[in-house]
């Protein structure tokens, strides 16, 4: 059995992914504002409601309020090692 919302939250993370991955892909300025306002949406999604303790969620706060502030580094590493590769 999954838990409540174990779907929403899955889809949650994907699109987050993806949104990471077009941030860090993407060269054109207003493409990449574009995917960061994504990115930064999360605090709005299932993932980030259902999916995180508070901790995951202060945990999570930080590396969102660094990556607004131009600090991308930690957002990368966990895109990196936590999201899907791009389909081909």
């Amino acid at each position: 059995m999954y838990e409540t919302n174990t779907g929403r939250v899955d889809a949650a993370w994907y699109w987050h992914c993806s949104w990471g991955r077009t941030f860090f892909s993407t060269r054109d300025a207003i493409e990449r504002r574009a995917a960061l306002k994504q990115v930064l949406a999360l605090r709005q999604s299932a993932f980030y409601k259902w999916g995180l303790d508070e901790a995951g969620r202060s945990s999570r706060d930080a590396v969102l309020n660094d990556a607004s502030d131009g600090r991308v580094e930690e957002l990368r590493q966990i895109i990196d090692l936590n999201c899907p590769a791009a389909p081909e």
